[in-house]
């Protein structure tokens, strides 16, 4: 089955503009867990979030975007009646444009090449800004990237470091600084 990394990469190559849609936080019951991801393109989709009306409902919206040319954003779903899930939980979703220019996106070639050396890695991006807006690759050693002015950055790097120790593979955080959530 094709992942996330690979799915971006093949719509790199064909020039295909995606956004990537990630479980960004989860409380209660809920389809996925945080970290979970799918890219969404003007005509289709590879991964799931979950399925039913959530990952409808983020298709959509992953498509509205992409229509727009919108930046990305972060929404919450309560997972009850009113979505017509019976989960009970609440998600919270990033919508990342990723542009299929690789010079906008060169995050994208570092988390490729350090998943291939089996280094963990950390994805640090802000809520609502699209992904050639800025990122941060951290792995336990090293930074590569930048998601804002060096004060966000230091916490952003702080952070994931910390995320990586503890085996946490995804968290939204609010940063010092940070004029979204991170």
């Amino acid at each position: 089955m094709e992942d996330w990394i690979e799915a971006l990469l093949g719509c790199r190559d064909r020039g295909e503009p995606a956004m990537l849609v990630t479980v960004a936080s989860a409380r209660g019951s809920v389809p996925r867990e945080p970290g979970t991801r799918m890219v969404v393109t003007a005509s289709g989709q590879h991964g799931t979030i979950g399925g039913g009306q959530l990952e409808w409902r983020a298709v959509a919206i992953a498509r509205d975007l992409l229509a727009d040319g919108g930046a990305g954003a972060l929404r919450r779903f309560p997972l009850g009646a009113s979505l017509g899930q019976c989960c009970g939980g609440l998600v919270n979703l990033m919508f990342e444009a990723v542009p299929p220019d690789a010079t906008q996106a060169s995050w994208l070639g570092r988390v490729q090449a350090l998943r291939e050396r089996g280094l963990p890695s950390i994805l640090a991006s802000v809520a609502g800004r699209p992904a050639s807006a800025g990122a941060m690759v951290v792995t336990p050693d090293e930074r590569h990237g930048s998601v804002g002015d060096a004060a966000v950055d230091s916490a952003a790097f702080a952070h994931a470091r910390r995320m990586l120790q503890l085996g946490e593979p995804t968290a939204l955080a609010t940063l010092s600084g940070a004029e979204g959530s991170l």
